[in-house]
């Protein structure tokens, strides 16, 4: 039986263990993080539509591709129909717009503008 005088405090303890979990964490994540292979496959698709503007005969998009990958955007859906695309939208670290235009047969579609 342990007397008061040799008991450990509960708060050492738990510290102890905290930091234990801690020193295994961070190990995991050192040896583990360099044996993980390469992300393959297709990039993850993301883009935001800050902006719509409808006017006669045209339509301008303000987008933003919020995802870690280039991508680009091979066919927009306007007035029931697929529309071929050809721009890319790129991913823009220092905010600066990027604009990209589409026609339709018969009309032209006005730039799509993507701002951050």
């Amino acid at each position: 039986m342990s007397t008061p005088d040799t008991r450990k405090p509960a708060w050492a303890l738990g510290l102890g263990t905290g930091v234990l979990l801690i020193l295994a964490l961070a190990g995991l994540a050192f040896v583990g993080g360099r044996s993980l292979p390469e992300r393959t496959g297709p990039p993850i698709e993301e883009i935001g539509v800050e902006r719509v503007v409808l006017q006669p005969g045209s339509i301008e998009l303000g987008i933003r591709n919020t995802g870690a990958d280039p991508i680009s955007i091979g066919q927009i859906f306007v007035n029931d129909a697929y529309v071929d695309f050809t721009g890319p939208v790129e991913r823009s670290d220092d905010c600066g717009p990027r604009s990209s235009a589409w026609t339709t047969p018969g009309r032209t579609v006005s730039p799509t503008r993507s701002r951050c």
